[in-house]
């Protein structure tokens, strides 16, 4: 069982940091990925934000919303949340440039 809370309500913008708590049968590994338009500009690669750490159970972990975002505008992050017993959960977390103002939408949890 994975518990996510915590989770941003608003899109997030680039530099923005947030916290989430996971909670169920952890340790976990969490990934985190960033994601871009179609096509991605020329040239892109990960950024230092993205990678997977491990998180214990219980406790609040921060993610940090790349820069990327600055050239791109617009795309999503994707936390990818596994448990010890193998189960997943996706959570794409969209992302608008500063330039957008008040979009709306947020979080979409699958998996």
């Amino acid at each position: 069982m994975i518990k996510v809370t915590g989770m941003p309500k608003k899109p997030l913008r680039p530099g923005e940091t947030h916290f989430i708590q996971i909670d169920g049968d952890g340790p976990f590994r969490m990934s985190i990925s960033c994601f871009v338009d179609k096509p991605p500009p020329p040239g892109f690669k990960p950024c230092r934000e993205c990678g997977s750490q491990s998180v214990s159970a219980g406790k609040w972990v921060s993610f940090t919303v790349s820069a990327v975002f600055d050239q791109s505008r617009r795309g999503f992050l994707l936390l990818a949340i596994r448990d010890q017993l193998d189960n997943e959960e996706e959570i794409r977390l969209r992302v608008v440039g500063r330039e957008e103002g008040t979009a709306t939408g947020g979080a979409m949890a699958t998996g």
